[in-house]
């Protein structure tokens, strides 16, 4: 399966559907640039689908195992990172979620609301794409590097707030 294939509810012959990705080369590089990334060296998943509420909504669970590199929030040097992670989404066609909105059910521990599911027809690439989004670190840094290294004081000004005026003096109550 490739990361651009449309997964049907139809495709599920029986209890589920197990299946892997692994990006090619083109797609790596999409996702790159979709996730603002330097590079994605490698990027698989594995994946299991279910059908749940009647076969009128989807199960999505799986891990994901990748190779990255992105520019350091310090130095603008290329960082390298491992991310692997599990993910798990549900989904429902949206007279699904409405009825469950008007139920009022609320969602306990790390389980989030189901997801729009349209036409029983999901993009799985999408999915693992979103969760290696939020499995990235935000702000990667150079192993060893502090922004002290690259930002230095500037001259004739003190560091410290004890030698600083408060902004805020003039508010004081007296």
């Amino acid at each position: 399966m490739n990361f651009e294939q449309i997964f049907n509810i139809d495709d599920i012959s029986g209890n589920e559907w197990r299946g892997s990705l692994v990006a090619t080369l083109q797609e790596r590089a999409e996702i790159a640039d979709r996730l603002d990334l330097l590079e994605v060296k490698s990027l698989s998943a594995t994946i299991v689908v279910r059908p749940i509420m009647g076969r009128r909504g989807l199960s999505v669970d799986g891990s994901l195992q990748a190779e990255i590199v992105q520019q350091c929030v310090v130095t603008l040097d290329p960082v390298e990172e491992s991310v692997a992670t599990d993910f798990s989404s549900r989904f429902l066609p949206p007279e699904l979620i409405e009825d469950l909105e008007s139920d009022e059910i609320s969602y306990v521990g790390d389980e989030d609301p189901p997801e729009v599911l349209i036409d029983g027809e999901l993009a799985v690439g999408s999915i693992v794409v979103e969760y290696l989004s939020l499995a990235i670190d935000p702000y990667p840094r150079k192993p060893g590097v502090s922004v002290s290294d690259v930002i230095k004081p500037l001259e004739g000004v003190e560091e410290g707030a004890a030698n600083r005026e408060n902004p805020f003096h003039v508010l004081k109550k007296q």
